[in-house]
């Protein structure tokens, strides 16, 4: 595996959990409300779809690397 494709995983692995962690006091507001429900909760709504796209990304990119 070169450092390329590693430094790819390891970017599509930690920056979700930054965004969810680290960035929670600039999402965690009751507005703008989308259907009654608050930002936050769309926000965390959308990541449980967006994290197995990001770990599928992540799977591809190690197994294409491990085929010889």
């Amino acid at each position: 595996m070169d450092i390329k494709n590693l430094l790819k995983i390891i970017l599509l692995i930690i920056v979700p959990w930054i965004f969810i962690v680290f960035l929670a006091p600039l999402y965690n507001r009751t507005y703008p409300e989308i259907g009654g429900w608050p930002f936050l909760w769309w926000y965390l709504f959308a990541w449980i779809f967006i994290q197995p796209i990001l770990t599928y990304i992540v799977y591809k990119l190690i197994d294409k690397d491990s085929k010889l």
